[in-house]
């Protein structure tokens, strides 16, 4: 099965294959101190990410790996019920261990996360 996901993968994403059916791999990401500002009738919203990846053998040993991922990142605001609603989520490539990821929105944000629908 594995030979075939990778036959119909492109290239550049066969690592995924990797990632998910024949290695362990781990991710330690983090959201450090989002903000947000009004900037006319949006607001704009900066994400500091940290992202990292490591491979874990049979043994429980950690190896770092280079990270060319693509994370989920969303922002959500108060809906009119109190309740969180989610108004923004887009997968983003992710290739170094620090990001800052700026993106725009019409409502005011109350959280912004990587993963944020898990």
């Amino acid at each position: 099965m594995v030979a075939y996901l990778k036959a119909e993968t492109p290239d550049s994403l066969r690592f995924v294959v990797d990632d998910l059916f024949t290695k362990i791999t781990l991710f330690e990401d983090r959201v450090i101190n989002p903000t947000a500002r009004k900037i006319g009738a949006q607001y704009e919203v900066t994400i500091p990410i940290q992202t990292v990846k490591y491979y874990t053998d049979a043994a429980g040993i950690e190896k770092k790996a280079p990270i060319r991922d693509y994370i989920d990142v969303g922002i959500f605001t108060k809906g009119d019920n109190g309740k969180e609603k989610l108004v923004y989520l887009q997968k983003l490539k992710f290739s170094k261990y620090q990001t800052k990821v700026v993106i725009r929105v019409k409502d005011k944000p109350s959280m912004a996360g990587i993963d944020p629908t898990l």
